[in-house]
């Protein structure tokens, strides 16, 4: 792809668009213009914006293809002269894109035509020109997006969506950061390079490119008149101890409309009976008997055809609501008609992250993503730090309305009784077009396994399933959209493939 082509002859032309930044040195110009004259694409010319542009654009770093614009110059300016398929690229001085980088965002472009806008990946480099701080970025994830902008600053578009805005050149170009100000990324096509296209000087970073914005997104018109009913499922069995402690993180929620399903798969215990009638009256308890092997998938079927409120929440009868708004955190998401499964933030009773959403191909199936990190890790680009897309979720705690799930016939009880049948329901709700999403903001303990405990058969029982799995998702696993191919299948912890 690198290689100079005669097929480049009518490819798009490429306008670079430089400012300068707080702290740029005259070198760092030099810097910019020189990666580029290294590109094997040959279509390219830059813009440079800089308040005293006689000293900051030596010598060297003239050339034909630069044209100096001081700031303060109106946006249209810069790429009047542009085709609507050509590409605007704007960056930093100092910047450095790599040889390959305009010819992988020709070829990209040219791929993908109805695609608006583009964003690749990017990492930093110090002052002893040691590398550091790669951002290899999911798929487009606008809910993500929203909650923390990680497009960052390898990110470029198309001439024609900038027409639509410019409006005679009414706004005023000023640096890569307030590129986003000049189009509704929204409205925009979007098109994920992977592929590493830039790298940023380190003494020139002003902060994290994609801060977490404070404010979450508004709840969904869905949920604006009224709060839909919810039904809690537990499957259970014995275990008052468990049972409990669940019970009472659910009797402090504070969600206006929801009442709690106890699948009792046979208990025989009369402590775990007299808890039954004790959180009766104090919640809005009923108990479906369901007696027979443990089906986990069936119990939850069963008590889905069964429950009365419009949203699902299967809980598990290990886990504890930390906060009063969990509920509230996962039916925001569920009500909306884009989204399938939610998900919870898990953690261990230590304090440890045990589920901040699931990866497809990690681990040869599927697993949880930094799981075991800290409570206070804000995660890869801080994906544990605020509600995002996920291939999957577990089922421990997992939100979802009842019509979609019934309309994908719930969980399959026949193929996963009891492992990976929620990572399966996620996938075949996105086969439908509804999104997976992981509420960061809504956080429960998990003693894993607690109940069930490490079974002598499950080895067994998991490896049957495990193979069902492959043959039904084995094209899914190859590639996950929202973890980059770049980072390791091998490790919970993400970091780089080796």
């Amino acid at each position: 792809m690198e290689a100079a082509r005669q097929t480049w002859a009518d490819g798009p032309h490429i306008r670079v668009v430089m400012a300068e930044a707080a702290g740029v040195r005259p070198d760092d110009f030099s810097a910019t213009i020189g990666s580029l004259h290294r590109q094997s694409y040959p279509h390219w010319s830059v813009a440079c914006v800089a308040e005293s542009p006689a000293t900051l654009v030596g010598e060297k770093a003239a050339s034909a293809r630069l044209r100096v614009v001081r700031s303060g110059a109106k946006a249209l300016a810069l790429w009047r002269d542009l085709e609507p398929d050509d590409i605007v690229l704007p960056i930093v001085a100092g910047d450095v894109i790599p040889a390959y980088g305009l010819a992988a965002l020709a070829e990209f472009a040219a791929s993908r035509p109805d695609e608006t806008l583009f964003y690749g990946d990017e990492d930093s480099i110090d002052g002893t020109g040691r590398y550091l701080a790669p951002e290899f970025k999911p798929d487009w994830s606008p809910i993500f997006e929203q909650g923390r902008p990680y497009l960052g600053r390898a990110m470029y578009c198309r001439r024609s969506i900038l027409g639509e805005h410019d409006q005679d050149g009414i706004v005023e170009w000023s640096s890569p950061e307030g590129f986003t100000s000049l189009f509704r990324v929204g409205k925009a096509r979007i098109g994920h390079i992977r592929r590493l296209l830039l790298t940023k000087q380190r003494h020139n970073d002003r902060g994290p490119e994609c801060p977490t914005r404070r404010s979450g997104p508004s709840a969904h018109p869905a949920m604006k008149a009224a709060s839909p009913p919810v039904t809690i499922v537990v499957p259970t069995r014995d275990r008052a101890d468990l049972l409990a402690e669940a019970l009472s993180g659910i009797e402090r929620t504070d969600y206006p409309a929801f009442d709690v399903l106890i699948v009792d798969n046979g208990s025989v215990e009369a402590t775990t009976h007299a808890l039954f009638e004790q959180a009766a009256s104090r919640l809005p308890i009923e108990v479906m008997a369901a007696a027979g092997t443990f089906n986990f998938s069936g119990l939850c079927n069963r008590a889905a055809d069964a429950a009365h409120g419009q949203i699902l929440v299967f809980l598990n009868n290990d886990t504890r609501p930390l906060r009063s708004d969990w509920l509230e955190k996962l039916v925001r998401w569920a009500v909306r008609p884009d989204v399938g499964a939610v998900g919870a933030k898990l953690l261990y009773p230590g304090g440890r992250l045990q589920h901040g959403g699931v990866v497809l191909g990690l681990g040869g199936h599927a697993a949880h993503i930094e799981s075991g990190a800290d409570a206070a890790s804000r995660g890869y680009l801080g994906g544990l730090t605020v509600p995002r897309e996920v291939s999957a979720v577990t089922g421990a705690c997992l939100a979802v309305e009842k019509k979609k799930f019934q309309a994908q016939g719930g969980f399959d009880s026949e193929r996963f009784p009891v492992e990976l049948s929620d990572i399966d329901l996620c996938l075949r709700l996105a086969a439908r077009g509804c999104k997976t999403i992981f509420a960061a903001d809504s956080v429960l303990m998990h003693r894993e396994s607690a109940t069930r405990g490490k079974a002598r058969d499950l080895s067994v029982r998991y490896a049957r399933e495990r193979a069902n799995f492959l043959a039904r998702w084995k094209d899914a696993l190859v590639d996950d959209p929202y973890f980059h191919p770049a980072l390791s299948l091998k490790a919970l912890q993400t970091s780089l493939d080796r």
